[in-house]
């Protein structure tokens, strides 16, 4: 939980200087963007998503919840 949280927070942080500075936005930077972006994704959504799979012992979020899962865990990784 404390580093879901930790991750969380600290990926809007870099976000929002991103938001914040305009001197930050270079094209190199792009990627970091990118990532902080992801991560927040997996961090948001797929971590919480598997843990409580994983309290509970089988998948409580239907067909729709487990394509939104896949989706942060694995296809935001690969961008």
């Amino acid at each position: 939980l404390l580093s879901g949280v930790i991750s969380l927070s600290s990926n809007i942080l870099v976000l929002l200087m991103f938001v914040k500075f305009r001197e930050l936005r270079t094209a190199t930077n792009i990627i970091i963007i990118n990532l902080a972006f992801t991560d927040v994704g997996v961090a948001g959504i797929g971590y919480p998503m598997s843990a409580a799979s994983d309290i509970h012992g089988s998948w409580k979020f239907g067909y729709t919840g487990c394509q939104v899962g896949i989706f942060t865990m694995v296809h935001t990784i690969h961008i």
